[in-house]
């Protein structure tokens, strides 16, 4: 007798059939409510890392120039999400600058290609703390790149230069965020979310 009551006890502290689907129906529901909130947030992040890129690389050129004494350039090609750096550095033991710029980078990938898009962006009056605002004046800007030129002094010029107070700017964005980086004349950057 005792055998049969122990092996009763040990069923009846199982799961039953309708508890197993009701945890699984449960576990596929959070299943679908999350997977869209990890993948905006995967979106995020990866958009979030091509603005740290783009504003790193430029600002690290803009020093490079200032360090070396010599101008550099900066090429972005928004379409296929990478950039060039070019110099008028000579080589070691030459004195002056070189009068053209040469010992051009390999292109250089930002992170993110296939789900961030790049678009050259100007904006037709002055911007209010990096932003242009209001949003309508911002327009696109036909261009296959942008390039960057840094003078040793700190100062930035932008070719296309636009016909905007603030030049052109990179609006960089996917499905879940956009930000716009602008850059002074004196190389300072900074980023608006529209």
């Amino acid at each position: 007798m005792k055998g049969v009551a122990n092996s009763n006890r040990r069923l009846g502290s199982g799961f039953t059939l309708i508890e197993a689907v009701l945890v699984v129906a449960i576990s596929l529901g959070m299943t679908v409510f999350a997977v869209p909130m990890v993948t905006n947030g995967v979106n995020s992040y990866r958009q979030s890392a091509a603005v740290s890129a783009a504003t790193g690389a430029i600002s690290a050129i803009r020093f490079q120039a200032i360090m070396s004494g010599c101008p550099y350039q900066l090429v972005l090609t928004p379409s296929a999400m990478s950039y060039r750096v070019s110099s008028e550095v000579p080589a070691i033991g030459t004195v002056g600058c070189l009068t053209s710029f040469t010992n051009s980078s390999a292109s250089v990938p930002l992170p993110s290609a296939g789900s961030i898009t790049v678009t050259l962006v100007t904006c037709s009056v002055a911007l209010t703390n990096w932003a242009c605002t209001p949003l309508t004046d911002q327009t696109t800007v036909s261009g296959s790149t942008i390039t960057y030129t840094f003078s040793p002094n700190g100062t930035v010029t932008t070719s296309p230069a636009g016909t905007s107070p603030a030049g052109v700017g990179l609006q960089i964005k996917n499905s879940v965020k956009s930000n716009t980086l602008w850059m002074s004349g004196v190389g300072n950057v900074g980023t608006s979310s529209p």
